[in-house]
């Protein structure tokens, strides 16, 4: 029963250390292009662009951005 509740622990732990790596580097991502205009969702639709290599249909591409494809357009 302890090794669970010690798994658990260290699983939860993990979470939030995960959440805070993502927070910081979001926070200093939009630091380093704020100087561009474009909003965080406008870049990642750019950069799902360049990464597919160009060439594919909204419905794609939203299914890429995993989102619907009437707010991606």
């Amino acid at each position: 029963m302890d090794d669970w509740r010690v798994l658990m622990e260290t699983e939860s732990r993990l979470s939030w250390l995960f959440v805070d790596i993502h927070r910081l580097l979001s926070r200093a991502f939009e630091a380093r292009v704020r100087h561009l205009g474009l909003t965080r969702v406008q870049l990642r639709v750019l950069f799902t662009l360049d990464r597919a290599g160009g060439g594919i249909s909204q419905t794609e591409l939203a299914d890429l951005l995993e989102m619907e494809k009437a707010p991606l357009g």
